[in-house]
């Protein structure tokens, strides 16, 4: 894969990375707030493998990713497109055990996204 050095595809990706994470923390009220602590703790993970990623992102900000940016742009948006989906359905509590599956799937292709970009 051709390397991305765009700064500007680069911000882009943490962006969207970002605004996962966001979903995520939302996906994880959501649970704690229904007392699913099961669920809880799988948020928990993946929330702070996403942190790390998204750490690892910014400090190798300068330095050449390998990728394709243009491609990896829209597997973070189909990511948060299907979490922002499945965090509205469990703020209405519809299919929740569903919705909760899905989300942790989304977060996972957002890992496995950012990871890569890593070298």
């Amino acid at each position: 894969m051709p390397a991305i050095s765009d700064t500007n595809d680069k911000n882009d990706l943490l962006d969207k990375l970002s605004v996962c994470l966001n979903r995520a923390f939302r996906a994880r009220l959501n649970c704690e707030a229904q007392g699913r602590t099961d669920d809880v703790v799988q948020f928990d993970l993946r929330i702070r493998r996403l942190q790390s990623q998204i750490n690892l992102l910014i400090q190798g900000l300068l330095k050449d990713w390998a990728g394709d940016a243009s491609a990896l742009k829209v597997r973070l948006d189909a990511a948060n497109a299907g979490l922002n989906k499945a965090v509205a359905d469990l703020e209405r509590s519809v299919e929740i055990i569903q919705s909760i599956v899905k989300a942790v799937g989304y977060i996972d292709d957002a890992l496995a996204a950012a990871a890569s970009l890593l070298p």
